[in-house]
């Protein structure tokens, strides 16, 4: 991840930063989107309450792997950014208990998104793996996760694995904080970093405001290669 500062607290400005590396990726919420929090949220997402971390679009085949969060007002205490490495801690599962990890890399989930306007429904194992064995998108999405596609006998090691996944995902020593202040934006791996953020309150007069979008590694990974050539 990457804190980049001195960012102008507006769409324009998360546009300007997001063109330094390749074209925004359009999704489900459009070009750019934003989350203000409000006393009467329709979803976890835009209330005041601790969200655990996950990672973004599991719905999809291939989520966009990198996320930007602008933060534009920030006019209350709490609502810190937090972080945890999926990657660590697949390799931490994969020590401690590496019949979960070989469970939790080959079992897939189903991963229904479906509104009045969109519907998708997307596949796959909580740990992703490349064909040479790297590791390569982590989905966690407690609220967007459906069925695993597992023959009955095989539910209690599944659930014995995820039991064990979700201990070391949700452990503070593994969590890192960052306090957004206005015009800092953090930039992260979507396929490797999981995301979410402390409670928080409004109270009568607070308003918390981030602007987000997405782009695709490949574009990042272009423009570092390029910049190196110069270098």
């Amino acid at each position: 991840c990457a804190l980049i500062t001195d960012v102008a607290p507006t769409s324009a400005g998360l546009r300007e930063v997001a063109a330094l590396v390749g074209e925004i990726r359009a999704t489900n919420y459009g070009v750019t989107w934003e989350i203000d929090a409000t006393l009467e949220p329709v979803s976890a997402v835009d209330s005041e309450r601790h969200l655990l971390v996950h990672t973004d679009l599991p719905y999809r085949e291939v989520a966009p792997g990198v996320q930007f969060l602008l933060a534009a007002v920030t006019d209350v205490a709490g609502g810190a950014s937090t972080l945890v490495d999926g990657y660590a801690v697949a390799e931490q599962l994969r020590r401690v208990d590496p019949e979960a990890w070989r469970v939790l890399t080959s079992v897939e989930f189903s991963y229904p998104f479906v509104r009045d306007d969109v519907e998708l429904i997307g596949r796959a194992p909580i740990i992703g793996l490349h064909p040479d064995g790297r590791y390569h998108q982590i989905r966690r999405a407690p609220d967007l996760v459906g069925v695993p596609f597992v023959e009955a006998d095989a539910t209690p090691a599944l659930y014995a694995a995820l039991d064990r996944w979700n201990e070391l995902v949700d452990d503070p020593t593994n969590e890192i904080r960052i306090e957004l202040g206005v015009g800092e934006l953090l930039a992260f791996d979507n396929h490797r970093l999981l995301h979410g953020r402390t409670a928080f309150e409004l109270g009568a007069e607070g308003r918390r405001l981030l602007l987000g979008c997405y782009l695709d590694v490949e574009d990042m990974h272009s423009r570092r290669a390029i910049a190196a050539r110069s270098s």
